[in-house]
Parts: C-alpha cells; structure tokens; sequence
C-alpha cells in the first residue's frame, strides 16, 4: 500500500504542476480578456456564445472519457487483452466523430434558439453578437472533444506529465493569439485564439497517443470481447450526470440575466477563479488516484480500494479548505488582484467579489464529488452520480428562482449552486454503502477532527490579518499583503498538518506502559513488553504509575525506569470526592502529556488500573502530533467507566473474554486472552524434584493461597482463624502469599501475623511465619510476597486467588483446580461476574465473600471455607474435571495474537474487531431485574447455583443502601430467595416504604412457604393505601393465606373494592378472585353476574380463575349450577392476539367442573 500511495502522489505532483501551469495560464488569459474587452455587452455576448460548446466539451469531454471509456480500457489492458483495449478506442473515435458532425450542425441552425433561450434578458443587439459568435467557435467543441479523448488515453497510460502539459500548451497559444489579434479583430478575436489553442491541445498530444495505440497488439488470449456497449451505457449515464451539471451553470446565466447589467460576467469570472485551486489539488489528486482505483477494483483488493478512498478524502479536506476560507475571507483582495485593470471596473469587482464569497463555500465539496465520480466510475457504474447530479440540479434551479429575489441577488445564485453541491456530497457518500467498499468512519472523524484542530491556528492569522491589511486597490500592495498573510497562515497550517499526515512507523520502538495499583494491572503490561522484546521491536522503554503502589515494587525488579502519574479512582464516593478525583486526573492528564512530548513513544499500552486513565486521555490528546497508537488491554470481563471511555481512543482494545466486546464502548476489540508471564506457560514435567527444590512434601496435598500482589484482607483472615482446623488435615500443606499491603488502614503481614499468633499459639513461629502441627511437622509457610509464586503454583493440588483477571488466566495457563474467591463491592461486581462466568462454564469453584453484618470489613465464613477446601481434598475426579475445564479456557495463541495486532496498528492497517460478540448471561439479568427475579424464582431451592449464592450475599448490600431504588431490588430478592430471616426487615420499615416498595414487599411476602403472624397487618396497611398497586398485591397476599387470614375486617374491605365504583380494574381483577374464597356458592353467583357481560376481559378472566379455584378449594356444593351460570359467559375477545384468551380459561374451567363431576 505505501508504493501505491507514493505512486499516487508521485502522479498527482506531476498532474498537479501541469495543472498549475495551465491555470496560471489560463488566468493570464482571463486577465488579458479583462483588460482587453472588460466585463461590459460585449464580454457578456461571448460568455454566452461560448458556453454553448464549452457545455458539450463537458459533456464529452474529460468526464465522458475518464469514468466511461477508460475504466474498461484500463481494465482490458492489465488484463492482457490490448487489441481489444486497441479495438475500443478506435471504435470510440469513430463514433465520436459522427456524433461531433451531427451535433455541430444542429447547433449551427439552432443557434439563434439557443441563445435566446440560454439568456432571454440580453437585449437584441448582445444577442445578435452571441449568435455570430457562437457560430464562429462551433469547432472548437470537435477539436476539445478529440483533444480530451487523447489525453484520457494518455492519462491512463501512464503518460501524466504529456497529459498535464497540453493545457499550458492550449493556453499558450489563445494568449500570443489574443495579443496579436485583439486590436484587429476586437471580440473576434478570442474566437480565434480558443480554435488555434485547441488545435494545438491536439497536435501536441498526437505522438503519445500512436505509441501507445501501437503497443497495444492483439494477445493470444484474447476473447473478442467488446466493451464498447457496456461504455456507451455508462457514458449516457455520464452524459446525463454531465448534462445535469452543466445545465445548472447554463441556467445560473439565465438567472443572472434577469438580475441585470453584469450579473452573467460576475458569476463567470468568480466562478473562474473558484475552479483554480480545484483542478491545481483536487483534479490533479482525483486523476492520479482514478487509475489505481479501477486496477484495484479489477483486481477484488477492496482493502487497498478503501484505504485509498480515504488517502483522497484526507487530501481533499486538507488541502481544499484553508483554500476555501482564504478565498471568503478575501474574497474582494483577490478579485481585485486578479481583474482589476483595464475596462473592469470598480462597480465589477463589488459584484464579483460578491458571488465569489458563495461560490468558495463549493470548492471543497467539488473536490469530494469529484472523487466521489472516479470511485463510481472504478466500478463502472454510474447510476448514482447520475440520479444525484439530477437531483442537485433540480435543488439548484430551485434555490436560484428563489434566492436571486433576494439581497443576495447574483450571490444568492453562487450560494445556490454551493448548497446543491454539498447535497451532493452527502448523498454520493451515502450511496457508497451499496458497493463492497470498507470505509473507516473513525479515520474519517479523526480526519475531521485534525483538519478541525489545524484550523484552529490558520483562521486567526487570516483574521488579524484581514484587519491590519490597507484599503487599497493598487495590484502590489495586495499582491504583498495577500502572499504575506497567506505565507504565514498556510506555513502554520502546513506545519500542524504535516504531524498528522506524516508517518511514524519503524521497526524498533519507543514504548510507554501504564496500569498499576495491584500486580494484576502491572504484570499484564510487562507481558507485552516482553513480547515486544522478544521480536526485538522495543529500543526505549519506560512505566508509569503511581506512587505507593504495586507497581513501584514490581517494575524495579524488571530494570525498566518507572516515574509517576497522578491518578486518582472515579467510582463511588460523594459528589465532592469525585470532583477532587475529575481534578486530580485531569493534573494526571496535563503531567503525562509533558512526559509524552519528552519521550516522544511510537507506543503506549495501557492496562489498567486508574492510572491509565490520565496516560490515556493525555496520548490521544497528543495522538495527531506524535502520530502514536494507543492499546488498551482490558482483563476484567466488566471494564469500569474510565476504561469504557478510553476504549474509545484506542486504536485497538485487547480483551481476555470474548464478552468483553459487549461492554465496550468501541468496536476495535481483539480477542487475545490474558497476556500471562512466559514463566506460566513453561510445562513443569519433573513434579517431585520441583517440590523437593521448594521444600514441600511429595506426598502432601499443596494449597497455594494468595490473594494479589497487594493482598486480600478477607482471604488473609479467614486462612489465619481456620488455621488450627486445618491443622487437622494430615496430609494439607499450605502456602500463602499475604500481600505487600502496608497502608494505616490494612497492614497486611501485621494482621496476619496476629491472627496467626492467636489461633496457632506457640506452634507459630513470627520469625519464619511457619505453622506446625502438634506432632512438630510444618503444614503452612507465608511470605508477604513470593516472587516466583509461580513454582509454587505449578507444584499445587489447589489454588486459593481472587478472582481478578491475572488470577484467573493464570490459573487457566496452569491448569489447576482452583478455589475462586472474587472480592465484593469493586466498581461493576467485575471479579465476581468474572468468578461467576468463569464456574458456569465448569472450570473453577466458587466461595463469595460476605458483608460484616455488624458495619465491619468483609469476610469469608470460616465453615464455608473448610467445607469448599474439605470437598475439594476428597474429590480427586472433581478436581480433575475442574482442570480439564480450565485448561480448555486458556488461550494459548495470546502473544502472538497481541504481538501481530499491535504490529498491524503500528504498520496503519486496519484490525479485524471482534465480531463473535457474546452477550453474557448475567446481563440478561442486569438489564431487567425482573429477569433475575423469575430466574431465581425457579432456582431458589438450588442452593448451589451461583446466582442464588451471589444475590443472597448481595441482598444485605441492596437492603443497606440509601437509594430507594436499590433497596426495592433488596425488596424483590427478600421474596425470590425466600430470606425468612430477612421478613423483618419489611415488616418494620413496611411503613416507610414508598408505594411501589409496598407492592414489591406483599410480592415478596407472597411466595412464602409459611403464614407469619404480621402478614395480616401488612394486608390490613396494603387494603387501605392510597396505591393501588399495592391494593391489588395485598389481596394476592390474602390470596394465597387465605385460611390463615378469616378476618371479617379484612373481607369487608376486599369486598368493599370489588364494589367500589373507580376502582383500579386490576384491584377489581384480583378482589374477584378473593371473593370465591370468601363469600358463600349462591352469594359469589350473584356478585358475579355483572361480570359475566364485562367489556372488560380482565374481569372474565378474573372470574374464570375465581370459579377454577373455587373448585379447587371445594367452595361449590352445586357444580350443576356454575355449569349453567358459566353457559351464559361471553367468552370472545381477540385481546390484540391471533387467540381468544377468554375462551381457553372457560375451557379449562369446564373441564375442571367434569373431572370433579368423575371424582
């Protein structure tokens, strides 16, 4: 792709000089006709009758050829097949030659017409004039027309420098011609000059063009295929498009006409000077790239297809919008510098400056519907250019009826054409999503962005400068301040610009790590940098982290310089300590963008922990200067906020789950698992030797407990008080791993050592933190940290971790039977969802933590402990099942999966994202709670399952939270996981609650097993609240104990709601289901007779269970009876189903009455 792209720019830097040349040429000559005949009749009669051919040289001019005729031409060659490329561009002069004849004489006759038509407000002697000379110049349209064809030939041959010449030549030749002859010949003579510059277009291009034809011999392989009809299709679409295009300028005449004196002539030579820096950039880039485009296209490599598209993009925004603004800001400098002299006077650089401002709004869009033509027509079809450029021209008419009314007047026309052009743009960029072309849209956002953020020092130089510069008119002080000020505005502009278009990459690497805090945010950047290291792609290095932290410990250790950031945690806390940790990374943020422009990384990989967040947000704020590529990797199967934010700036997130897709908030997410130290991969196949060099018995049952680098207060605790029971175990052998933590609110191996110390007494020694059992031998070693815990590890019959990402693709990388203990109450639940999602699957056992009921820290049951390690010791298949699963979980290929996406954002290309997005089961759950309540309606007996054990841990959480939103999910789960321990936390603060907390809480109390005693108070308070949500789920209590609940006050008031006339329809619902339960056969017969005839189909439907549930309950004595009094129900209603819900109620309650009539 890099040798096409410099092809590219090699090829539009020689189109873009001939191009300049040309239009500086060609200038000169719009200068001379100025001065020479001014912008008066005269001019306007020769605008008028030289748009004639100059709108079919469009037509069939370089459009024609390059999107129609040599798109095939140039496919046929490549693919061998020249004399049919040969055969198709004889063929195509041959026609072109009958059709320039007939067309040429229709003109001819039809010129009066059509001047008359083309500008009915000149008056008849202009018009007289126009006729004359559009007759004179009718030649002109065949010479261009062959002239063009030769030179798309050329063009796309390969002969640019040829093609880009012959303008400057044409132009040449109508300035000598011009001088020499417009004293003689007066109007007449510019006539003259078009027919001889266009003669000599074609003579000069004549010697290339028949040494390519005579290259392009017939091949063996050659399959007579002609493609000359499928082009002529394509050039009538093209003529169409053309036609379209064309007619909008021919019309904008028309219009000007009517505006009056010197209107046509001010939109033409505004108009002029518009196209200058569109054919110099926008042409010259377009052409170059059309070649490579239809290569490609041929060639199915739709990869190279869209990087180039984007290569146009960016060259057309750079370079086409400062050109714009400069154009509107000095709109009137530059008319003036370029025409007035002569006969053009001070009243026709007012009126052509101003329809010069509206027009330089169209520049840039021109250049983007320009590429947008060559992409179409590199798959040679161009029905969408065709039906856009229609659609534009229709808008623009419209626009020019309605906008040259106004002030605006001839600018109103200008502004016209530039909105229906920039419709244009976005319609054509929308209809690319039809073809297989892969676009980008953060390249193009970032683009944007760039372009926006250059501007930003190139407007204010142009601005100051528009302010200091002089009135005048005179040609060298503009000319002096209007290069001044633009030097130094496009210079700044270039400066900035080149930052962003330039390329940084290299083999060899300077690479900025982050991600702190514990181990687990730490170890995985060092695995990367390792990995780098070892495809040698690393020459400067340096970490940054926090101080105080794991980190500072870890890093040392690997010889790379460490420095620090500040950094701070976002999550929880009050409004005031987020805003101090918002104000601390945003000095984290300003402190690594200054170390960012003094070490100058290719690279920096972030893995976590918050102080990637400021390293982060600070490399993408320097990304368009140090042209750096940034890599998130994300362990955790939940990423926090901070990390769904970055992912955003990323150019690619490495994600150890495949879930992990789900939650990001980015579409560059590869799947490379945990990047895990190359020590774990290294299989220990020597098992005993490798216990004997550890010091552990070979027979013994190895637990190897740790909690990260930093330590687990909860695990540390919960081994050291169930010490002395494990004593027990003959054959347990323990080794533990405490933590470095040493802050004033946990000293890990200080509160250790204690707990130690109270449950071993004299058999632990403090000095080598071992444990002894009474007959002397050691079962427990610690250490605050062990450096090469992975021997230890490797040796184990069990791991006892948390359940952190590093943890748990470690254990994984080990195979090992594992024993997870996630720690509660981190932003997301993330090492409990990653516990969670990681047992489903049947590779580890879990044990969650629980909260101190009395306010303290968390703990871990000290029973449950011994059970999980207990079962584990006994169950060798289990254990055996356990690694199985685990080691089929690990993803071995992580290095060089990391290793080739960092290398292809390194080298610009694009990753393929992760597209087997998974969403998780818990999600389901997280995004509608009532979700997880029906799950664990169903699972609630299932103590086992992992939800059930997760939600009756994280209840007390919910319950104890001060949001009453929270505290109703608390609610919820009191009545799905049957917490009878936890009924008196509604019935005291029943009271309190707000309504939908009352509803939820008689919810609850109804799927209980048992009837308590203040159940009928809470249905007392429920039958008299003011919600009638509450109502309905009161009586649904007293539904389901309605045995227990014979209380003559309770039926009054439920009856009293049957009754009641605006009652809620549900309350109705459910008060007709209690009244069989409470009245008497007769008694409910008659209540319910209205209900029979019910509009609404609740109260049937409500009635129908009522009777199915009095027989049930053997509420009947006469079954004869309900069986009549259920003949008279209306049973249809289709209830907005293909079903009549009705009808299949009362069909089950009628067979409910026969199977109790066979009883």
């Amino acid at each position: 792709m890099k040798k096409l792209t410099t092809k590219v720019l090699k090829g539009g830097a020689v189109l873009t000089s001939g191009t300049l040349l040309s239009r500086v040429l060609g200038f000169v000559r719009e200068i001379l006709a100025a001065a020479f005949f001014g912008g008066g009749r005269l001019y306007d009669a020769f605008v008028i009758a030289f748009s004639i051919p100059a709108l079919f040289r469009r037509i069939l001019g370089e459009e024609m050829f390059e999107r129609a005729f040599m798109p095939p031409f140039e496919r046929l060659r490549s693919q061998g097949q020249g004399g049919t490329a040969r055969r198709l561009v004889i063929r195509l002069f041959l026609f072109l030659s009958v059709v320039l004849i007939v067309l040429t004489a229709l003109l001819f006759f039809f010129m009066p017409t059509l001047v008359h038509f083309l500008a009915p407000g000149l008056s008849p002697e202009t018009t007289a004039e126009a006729v004359l000379l559009g007759k004179q110049i009718l030649p002109f349209l065949i010479l261009i027309s062959f002239s063009t064809l030769t030179g798309a030939v050329l063009l796309f041959s390969d002969r640019k420098a040829v093609y880009s010449t012959a303008p400057a030549v044409m132009n040449t030749v109508i300035i000598l011609v011009l001088i020499a002859f417009h004293k003689h010949f007066g109007i007449t003579a510019l006539v003259i000059a078009y027919l001889s510059g266009a003669a000599a277009f074609f003579l000069f291009q004549l010697p290339a063009f028949f040494k390519i034809m005579r290259t392009l011999k017939a091949d063996k392989a050659e399959n007579g295929e002609d493609p000359l009809n499928h082009s002529l299709k394509e050039s009538s679409r093209i003529f169409v498009t053309a036609l379209a295009n064309k007619g909008v300028e021919v019309v904008d005449r028309m219009v000007a006409s009517l505006v009056g004196f010197g209107a046509i002539s001010s939109l033409w030579y505004s108009f002029r000077i518009v196209q200058l820096p569109f054919s110099i950039i926008s042409l010259a880039i377009n052409r170059s790239i059309a070649p490579e485009l239809s290569r490609l296209r041929g060639s199915r490599n739709y990869r190279d297809f869209g990087t180039l598209i984007h290569l146009g993009l960016d060259f057309n925004l750079f370079l086409l919008v400062p050109v714009t603004i400069f154009f509107m800001v000095f709109s009137r400098e530059v008319i003036t510098l370029f025409y007035f002299r002569g006969a053009f006077t001070i009243a026709a650089v007012d009126r052509t400056s101003y329809a010069f401002f509206y027009y330089a709004l169209a520049i840039t869009p021109m250049g983007l519907i320009a590429l947008f033509n060559r992409i179409f027509a590199a798959f040679e079809n161009n029905r969408a250019p065709m039906r856009v450029a229609i659609f534009g021209a229709v808008l623009n008419i419209i626009l020019d009826f309605i906008l040259y009314r106004t002030p605006l007047k001839q600018g109103g026309i200008a502004l016209a054409t530039s909105i229906s052009i920039f419709v244009q743009v976005l319609l054509l960029f929308a209809a690319l999503h039809h073809y297989p072309v892969r676009l980008r849209y953060r390249r193009i956002l970032t683009t944007l962005g760039q372009l926006v953020f250059a501007l930003i020092f190139f407007v204010p130089v142009l601005i100051l400068g528009k302010l200091w510069m002089p009135e005048t008119l005179h040609f060298m002080p503009i000319l002096f301040w209007l290069g001044g000020i633009g030097a130094v505005a496009f210079l700044l502009y270039g400066t900035v610009t080149y930052g962003f278009l330039r390329s940084r990459r290299t083999e060899k690497m300077k690479v900025v790590l982050t991600g702190g805090g514990t181990g687990g945010h730490v170890y995985p950047s060092l695995s990367i940098y390792q990995i780098l290291l070892d495809k040698n792609r690393i020459y400067k290095v340096r970490y940054w982290g926090i101080r105080g932290r794991a980190e500072e410990i870890i890093v040392p250790r690997t010889n790379i310089p460490l420095e620090f950031i500040p950094a701070a945690p976002i999550a929880g806390g009050s409004p005031l300590a987020k805003l101090r940790s918002a104000l601390t990374i945003f000095r984290g943020t300003l402190t690594a963008m200054g170390k960012l422009l003094r070490f100058r990384p290719h690279l920096v990989v972030a893995a976590g922990g918050y102080v990637s967040a400021p390293v982060v947000f600070a490399a993408y704020l320097m990304k368009p200067f140090l042209k750096l590529k940034i890599v998130i990797d994300e362990q955790n199967l939940v990423p926090g906020l901070l990390n769904k934010v970055a992912s955003m700036m990323a150019d690619a997130v490495l994600v150890n789950f495949r879930e992990s897709a789900y939650f990001m908030w980015s579409n560059r997410c590869v799947y490379t698992g945990y990047p895990v130290r190359p020590d774990y991969l290294k299989p220990e196949t020597d098992l005993p030797a490798l216990r004997k060099e550890l010091g552990i018995p070979e027979d013994a049952f190895l637990v190897v407990v740790s909690g990260g680098s930093m330590g687990a207060r909860a695990i540390n605790r919960c081994v050291a008080d169930a010490m002395d029971r494990l004593s027990e175990q003959d054959k347990l052998f323990i080794v533990h791993s405490i933590g470095m933590s040493r802050t004033a609110a946990y000293n890990a191996l200080e509160d250790t050592v204690k707990r130690l110390a109270a449950s071993m007494g004299k058999q632990f020694n403090r000095e080598k933190l071992e444990c002894r059992r009474k007959d002397g031998t050691v079962f427990y070693r610690g250490s605050d940290y062990y450096h090469d815990l992975y021997r230890y590890q490797q040796a184990a019959d069990l791991l006892v971790c948390r359940a952190g990402a590093g943890a748990l693709a470690e254990s994984m990388a080990l195979a090992k039977p594992t024993l997870l203990i996630p720690k509660r109450g981190l932003p997301g639940d993330h090492q409990e969802l990653n516990a969670i999602n990681i047992a489903e699957q049947g590779a580890m056992e879990v044990l969650f933590e629980e909260a101190d009921p009395k306010g303290g820290v968390d703990r871990i049951p000290v029973p449950l402990f011994l059970e999980r390690i207990q079962k584990l010791m006994d169950d060798e298949p289990g254990r055996n099942t356990l690694s199985e699963a685990a080691g089929r979980l690990f993803f071995r290929n992580s290095s060089e999966r990391i290793y080739t996406t960092i290398d292809q954002i390194i080298l610009g290309k694009e990753i393929e994202g992760e597209t087997q997005i998974v969403e998780p089961r818990f999600v389901r759950f997280q995004r509608t709670f009532d979700n997880l309540i029906q799950f664990l309606d169903h699972h609630t007996s299932k103590k086992n399952n992992l939800y059930v054990r997760f939600y009756n841990i994280k209840i007390h959480e919910y319950l104890a939270s001060s949001r009453p939103l929270t505290v109703n999910k608390g609610i919820k789960l009191i009545g799905s996981l049957k917490r009878v321990d936890l009924y008196p936390f509604i019935f005291e603060n029943f009271d309190t609650f707000q309504g939908y907390q009352k509803r939820n809480a008689l919810a609850a109390l109804a799927k209980a097993d048992q009837f308590h005693d203040p159940f009928r108070e809470l249905v007392e308070k429920g039958l008299q609240d003011g919600y009638f949500e509450t109502r309905r789920e009161a009586i649904v209590l007293f539904n389901h104990f309605h045995r227990e609940l014979q209380d003559e006050g309770i039926h009054r008031r439920i009856l009293k709601l049957l009754k009641k006339q605006l009652e809620s329809f549900e309350v109705k619902a459910e008060a007709i289901r209690a009244a069989v339960r409470i009245l008497g056969q007769d008694t409910f017969l008659k209540e319910m007779e209205p209900v029979l005839f019910a509009r609404n189909i609740r109260y049937r439907e409500a009635l129908l269970d009522a009777i199915r549930d009095g027989l049930t309950l053997n509420r009947f004595e006469n079954r004869e009876t309900v069986r009549n009094f259920l003949k008279r129900m209306l049973i249809t209603t289709s209830q907005f189903q293909p079903s009549f819900t009705v009808r299949q109620r009362f069909i089950t309650t009628i067979k409910k009455l026969e199977e109790d009539n066979h009883d």
